[in-house]
């Protein structure tokens, strides 16, 4: 166990996957997820190990499992290690292992780690202290916003707030408008909503522009006050507050009106977004043909699986697979033409929710494989799911798929073979190795030749008409 790899396995999700920890300790093999832990150095299984044991209240038992993933100084599971300390009552001890010495005093990410540390431990001063000088920066307010929510500081808070809003006012690189809206958060949140709402809607009139964050948050606002008139008003200028609208209406009763709304914009400007909007609103209505039929413009036209995953996913939920079958065979458009293994296998996997599953495993045992054992997971799959789980394990085991493992392992999690679902993974240095391979696989050449170049940039520009680059 070293940190380099502890890193790869966190950069990549290498090693055992979630699923198959989770599942193992799902069905009693917990004692099998923490071998696996300390004997492959797998950081999934420590990881998911060390939260069952502290639900458990084991935290000593937790703390023994991080400690040699702690012992080669990786800092996630040192953060990891502070954290169990805290909550077995040991917060001073773990705010003293994780304190910013002087190479890290002005490292704001350890700094935002450190403050979450000191939260988790009771000790919220300490957290205030540490993110005060740096709450010029968004992201590190917002942490120190979440981090106070309930601990009785508000007023503390809304002093801060206003420093630093005078230090960020005409500073380069920073956003005022972040901090009026966190100013808004923590004087709603102390009960004074009347000069929270006071402060978005005068800087909404001061016309300036801002990132969606200030008019989504400040719809949300209107609708939690019940100020359904000013939240119309909004939405009928800012396009991120006409999903609060709509949900605004729909809760009142006006499901007719939201529906016009999101018709009247359509017909406006067709526009992706908007068409998801109306599917996915009709789709919660209960009207699911309509919800397709206003979905499919945007499923043939743009390069967008996941508006094809949600349309047949709508037709799947009404226990039509064999509509949605239909949809996806008659699909034409960017998408299909240039995703042609995403198509065979939502096509695979609406066969065996339609329990068409003999012709799925013809089909699929018909498809080009552009890469060794390209559809043996989608098989083994189908196998499975009809009770022919030992002619899909025998599959896993000769498939030379990179996604075998997975599945593999996680029939053999299901089925009462802890010590074989863990096998079914090469070692951490095999799974490294052959990632590594496979990057270098991927690496596009250079074009070689001029006529090379030359199709290269004509696809490319050609890219570029279709997509907008």
């Amino acid at each position: 166990m070293n940190i380099d790899d502890l890193a790869w396995q966190a950069e990549t999700v290498g090693a055992i996957s979630s699923r198959v920890a989770l599942t193992l300790i799902e069905y009693g093999h917990l004692g099998t997820v923490i071998q696996a832990a300390l004997e492959r150095g797998d950081w999934n299984c420590a990881k998911h190990a060390v939260q069952t044991l502290c639900a458990d209240g084991e935290f000593d038992r937790a703390l023994e499992v991080l400690q040699p993933f702690t012992a080669t100084g990786w800092p996630t599971a040192r953060w990891q290690t502070a954290h169990v300390m805290a909550r077995q009552g040991r917060g001073e001890e773990a705010l003293a292992m994780m304190r910013p010495d002087r190479t890290q005093a002005d490292d704001e990410r350890y700094l935002a780690r450190y403050a979450e540390l000191a939260a988790s431990a009771g000790r919220i001063d300490t957290a205030i202290t540490t993110l005060t000088p740096y709450l010029h920066q968004g992201w590190l307010l917002s942490t120190l916003v979440e981090l106070t929510e309930g601990q009785g500081c508000d007023e503390r808070m809304l002093e801060l707030l206003t420093h630093a809003l005078a230090r960020a006012t005409g500073r380069p690189g920073t956003d005022p408008s972040e901090i009026l809206v966190h100013t808004a958060q923590v004087l709603e949140r102390a009960g004074r909503t009347d000069e929270a709402t006071a402060l978005l809607r005068a800087e909404m009139a001061a016309g300036r522009l801002h990132y969606p964050n200030v008019p989504r948050h400040f719809a949300a606002l209107l609708a939690r006050q019940g100020l359904t008139e000013e939240l119309a008003h909004l939405a009928a200028i800012i396009d991120v507050a006409v999903p609060t609208y709509v949900e605004e209406l729909s809760a009142a009763g006006r499901a007719a009106d939201a529906e016009t709304l999101l018709r009247e914009r359509l017909r406006g400007l067709d526009r992706d977004h908007d068409r998801v909007r109306l599917m996915t609103f009709l789709g919660r209505q209960g009207r699911i043909d309509e919800a397709v039929e206003v979905g499919l413009p945007a499923c043939e036209d743009h390069d967008n699986g996941g508006i094809v995953h949600q349309l047949l996913g709508l037709l799947v939920d009404d226990n039509r697979p064999g509509r949605a079958l239909q949809v996806l065979d008659n699909l034409t458009g960017w998408w299909v033409d240039g995703h042609p293994s995403d198509v065979q296998h939502m096509r695979l996997w609406l066969l065996g929710q339609a329990d068409r599953h003999t012709e799925a495993l013809a089909h699929a045992r018909t498809l080009p494989r552009t890469e060794p054992g390209e559809w043996d997971p989608s098989i083994a799959d189908l196998l499975d799911s009809t009770g022919r789980t030992e002619e899909a394990v025998t599959l896993l085991r000769a498939s030379p798929h990179r996604d075998a493992a997975h599945h593999l392992a996680e029939i053999l999690a299901r089925t009462g073979r802890p010590d074989g679902a863990i096998a079914a993974y090469p070692s951490i240095a095999e799974q490294r190795a052959e990632y590594e391979r496979r990057q270098s696989a991927w690496k596009q050449p250079e074009p070689a030749t001029l006529t090379e170049a030359l199709a290269q940039i004509e696809w490319d520009e050609e890219w570029n008409e279709r997509y907008g680059g």
